[in-house]
């Protein structure tokens, strides 16, 4: 199903609530320029579709009732430009990597979400012609993405032999058992003639961080079911959109766009975010206490997640909410990736005690290169710290 759409005057009605036209944007000419921004953001036609919002909004509903897994990958800083094709391909390799080894250890399906490139520039500027330059790279990029992703996805037999080409590296020797136990499944599989249709049409959907809310409202659309209550509009721009607790504590118009929304939303929570913090964040992004509808992304640090996190998730559980539980393990140790994997250990143990749901990990990959900025892994750590949650939720009966 496709759906295009060019964004009619009536959705300044439907946003009314939201922000003043000027945020986010600055003084003289750069106000001139915002301007004309969001006029061409508001004319263009959207990236995704409602229907796959919905889609993913359904799956994301599973996860919070511990039934699914949410894995997220892919590269949120990387600009759209340079050899594209390899970087995404190889993006969306360790997604299929890890759903198939997360999969088989959770017994679980596994929702996947990639960070295609780093959509749209934080600074307004504008071609020749109007045209925001980062817009058009995110277009293309996202095409790019639909047909990587949505072509036929690689086998299972395929993606097993990746992972037996990662088993046998010093990083993933430890894992050498849990890819021979799939490995059994697969030719189990193969001798009774069961199919791999599943995995060969993978649904992978795509996430984002949120800009200003000035920006996020000239991306939104009005929703094709004009009777639908409490989020009569969609952003065009991706299926999930995330944002920090700390900018969502300091602006209280994104609560106001999000409610009116009916994109899934993350909130990645540190360890400066309290208990009755998270609580009220919870309550004001999800009035309506739709399953799913809110990812709460925890980063407390391997030092912080065992004593932090259990009163937060106390806390949300208390207002009702069933909101799915992720682990972002590199947002608080960048440079010190072995305090990752405890911190996705402590992680598990925490909502295991508390008989709670261990939904989703988040990791960003640099790709097929090295990279020494910020949270992003080369492939092999980012497949070997997937191998090493998978192994927690096998072990813990997830």
């Amino acid at each position: 199903m496709s759906y295009v759409t060019l964004l009619p005057q009536t959705v300044e009605e439907l946003a009314g609530a939201f922000v003043d036209e000027g945020s986010g944007a600055v003084a003289g000419e750069g106000r001139d320029t915002a301007h004309a921004v969001r006029e061409h953001l508001r004319a263009a036609p959207p990236l995704v579709v409602p229907a796959e919002t919905e889609r993913l909004s359904v799956r994301l509903a599973a996860v919070a009732r511990g039934e699914a897994f949410l894995l997220q990958g892919g590269d949120s800083t990387g600009a759209a430009t340079g050899d594209l094709q390899a970087r995404l391909g190889a993006d969306l390799r360790v997604l299929h990597q890890l759903g198939v080894v997360l999969m088989y250890a959770s017994g679980l399906p596994v929702v996947k979400t990639a960070q295609v490139c780093g959509p749209y520039a934080r600074t307004h500027r504008l071609a020749e012609g109007g045209v925001p330059p980062d817009h058009a790279l995110s277009a293309a990029a996202m095409n790019l993405f639909r047909g990587l992703s949505r072509g036929e996805a690689p086998t299972l037999d395929r993606v097993h032999g990746w992972n037996t080409e990662f088993a046998r590296t010093a990083a993933g020797a430890r894992h050498r058992g849990l890819v021979e136990r799939i490995g059994r499944g697969l030719r189990f599989m193969a001798a009774g003639g069961f199919t791999d249709h599943t995995a060969r049409t993978a649904e992978v959907y795509t996430a984002r961080r949120m800009l200003t809310p000035g920006d996020e409202r000239a991306m939104m659309r009005p929703h094709p079911d004009a009777a639908r209550p409490g989020a009569p509009t969609v952003s065009g721009s991706a299926h999930f959109l995330w944002l920090d607790a700390r900018t969502a504590r300091a602006d209280a118009s994104y609560a106001d766009l999000v409610r009116r929304a009916s994109n899934p939303v993350g909130l990645r929570i540190g360890p400066d975010t309290t208990p009755a913090q998270a609580a009220g964040l919870v309550e004001r992004f999800d009035p309506h206490a739709v399953p799913g509808r809110l990812t709460l992304t925890c980063a407390m640090g391997s030092r912080g997640v065992r004593d932090l996190l259990p009163p937060v998730v106390e806390r949300v559980e208390a207002t009702g909410r069933k909101v799915v539980w992720q682990c972002d393990p590199l947002h608080r140790d960048p440079a010190a990736s072995e305090g990752a994997f405890d911190e996705v250990t402590g992680f598990v143990e925490v909502h295991r005690g508390l008989g709670t749901h261990p939904g989703g990990l988040r990791v960003e990959t640099g790709g097929p290169r090295d990279s020494a900025a910020g949270t992003r892994l080369t492939a092999p750590r980012a497949v070997a710290l997937g191998f090493h949650t998978a192994e927690l939720l096998g072990a813990l009966g997830t």
